[in-house]
C-alpha cells in the first residue's frame, strides 16, 4: 500500500495499476438532545450497508 493512501498499487516493469476499495455508506439523521437547552437537534450520520465498490485505475 501506498504510504497516506488507501490503495493497492500492484506493478511490474514500469507499468502500475491502483486498486481502491470502499463501503458504500447511507445518509442519514437521528436526534440528540442538546446540552444546553435541552431542545432536541438533528445530528447527520453515516451508516454502512455492507456493499463493497472495486475502483481499478
Amino acid at each position: 500500500m501506498s504510504k497516506g493512501e488507501e490503495r493497492l498499487r500492484l506493478s511490474k516493469t514500469g507499468a502500475h495499476v491502483d486498486i481502491r476499495i470502499t463501503e458504500k455508506l447511507v445518509k442519514g439523521t437521528r436526534h440528540q438532545i442538546n446540552t444546553w437547552n435541552q431542545s432536541p437537534v438533528r445530528v447527520r450520520t453515516l451508516a454502512p450497508t455492507g456493499k463493497l465498490a472495486l475502483f481499478i485505475e
